[in-house]
């Protein structure tokens, strides 16, 4: 099984993207409600997305600059 999450920016902060799975996870197996995202980042509180995904399997796919 694989599931395969697709993040873009223009910069991330430090586990950003590890955090954002988490949490994303936590709705797909109903830990949480789906409607928890925007009173999540309204939050501003690093402490209600709770988790962080481990590294392992997680991968840099790109990276690209813009002139």
């Amino acid at each position: 099984q694989e599931i395969l999450f697709e993040f873009s920016g223009n910069g991330f902060l430090y586990n950003q993207v590890r955090i954002m799975v988490a949490l994303l996870l936590e709705i797909g197996s109903n830990q949480r409600p789906i409607d928890d995202i925007p009173r999540v980042l309204a939050a501003k509180d690093r402490n209600q997305a709770r988790g962080t995904a481990p590294a392992a399997g997680l991968y840099l796919v790109d990276v690209s600059y813009n002139d």
